[in-house]
């Protein structure tokens, strides 16, 4: 039972963004291969890690299960075998819905996204423009013509928890300065961080072709 279902309120679903400035003597295919590795990674690390907290769960579960049948063997009347086994899946069934998070571990759904200034004559598409470069400047982001490419990564995790999960991850498991994070610290130029709750979504959660990038 997780602490969402006790205080009766589903678990938030949090949209963690990452706004990042590629330099621009980094090739674009370069820049792609190294999001799209570090996507893969830390989906990899979140099938991993679910797996093994399942695993020392159910063993675990089994465990403590045996434990509590031997201690009531000797108190109950049993002489039909289906009758202890009719007592252990009672007492799993008991524990089970005491036991673990209730989330999903890790990133649930990820997208990785480049910014495209439109080309437009459209008074309010060129406002809209404007009002994006001054928002990214605000930022500390370049906005001239030197400036590099803009990309926001997005991971999408169930419950404040799980943003720990992500930082473990990228410090424990992929290394700040090794492998593919490591890679893309020598890749950027500015980058800032945010978390949003997710208020709405329509239409279920897909994931982008193998390989894509969404522009």
């Amino acid at each position: 039972m997780s602490l969402y279902e006790t205080f009766q309120f589903p678990a938030p679903i949090i949209s963690y963004c990452v706004l990042h400035q590629a330099r621009k003597d980094v090739n674009r295919a370069e820049y792609d291969q190294t999001m799209r590795h570090l996507h893969e990674r830390i989906r990899e690390q979140s099938e991993k890690l679910a797996w093994k907290i399942q695993t020392a769960h159910d063993e675990t579960l089994a465990k403590t299960v045996e434990l509590i049948s031997s201690r009531l063997r000797p108190c109950l009347q049993t002489p039909i075998k289906t009758d202890e086994e009719e007592i252990r899946r009672v007492i799993r069934e008991g524990l089970g819905q005491l036991s673990g998070s209730g989330l999903q571990i890790g990133s649930i759904w990820s997208a990785e996204g480049m910014f495209i200034s439109p080309s437009s004559d459209h008074a309010t598409i060129k406002r809209m423009t404007k009002d994006g470069r001054e928002y990214f400047a605000s930022l500390g982001f370049q906005t001239d013509k030197t400036a590099g490419r803009m990309y926001e990564s997005m991971f999408l995790v169930e419950g404040g928890l799980n943003l720990d999960v992500l930082e473990h991850f990228v410090r424990d498991r992929l290394g700040i300065y090794s492998t593919t994070h490591g890679q893309h610290l020598l890749e950027f130029e500015h980058v800032t961080f945010s978390s949003f709750n997710l208020v709405f979504l329509r239409g279920n959660l897909t994931a982008l072709p193998v390989g894509g990038v969404e522009m």
